[in-house]
């Protein structure tokens, strides 16, 4: 099994947020003429980025979060496991999450889904870590959307 991630793109500048009204919507391999993040477009917008003193931030101003790799030597092992039977041709994933200012990913929530992949994805998200997204050099905390497509088996 392959994965294709796209680059991540904060949230406040590109995608929508996740919602409950679409949170577990299933988002498999798309008829060819349907758009695959279709389940972005139904989701409200994001809180906009704000200082800690409220100021609402532009976000051509942000600096986007970068992943850290992680230290070489044996890869975490997920505790999730994934089904036996996994979907054929691609999945596509959305989650929704927050990065903190001291790089950590919490309060994660699926926003394009599907049963045999969310839960590996959201661990995978929760040990993650970032440089923590910039506004004037301080770091901010920031809704982030992550996608993801899946290449099946």
């Amino acid at each position: 099994m392959g994965t294709e991630k796209s680059s991540h793109r904060a949230a406040a500048l590109v995608f929508a947020a996740a919602s409950a009204a679409c949170a577990g919507e299933t988002a498999t391999a798309p008829p060819p003429t349907s758009r695959p993040w279709a389940c972005l477009a139904k989701a409200p917008p994001h809180p906009k980025p704000r200082t800690e003193s409220g100021e609402e931030i532009p976000p051509n101003e942000i600096t986007p979060p970068r992943l850290i790799p992680s230290p070489p030597g044996p890869p975490r092992v997920m505790k999730s496991i994934l089904p036996s039977s996994l979907p054929e041709g691609p999945v596509y994933l959305a989650a929704r999450c927050t990065i903190h200012t001291d790089g950590t990913v919490s309060d994660c929530s699926m926003i394009c889904s599907h049963p045999a992949y969310d839960a590996v994805t959201l661990e995978g998200l929760s040990i993650q870590r970032y440089e923590p997204a910039t506004y004037r050099g301080r770091p901010i905390e920031l809704v982030y959307t992550f996608t993801y497509r899946v290449l099946g088996p």
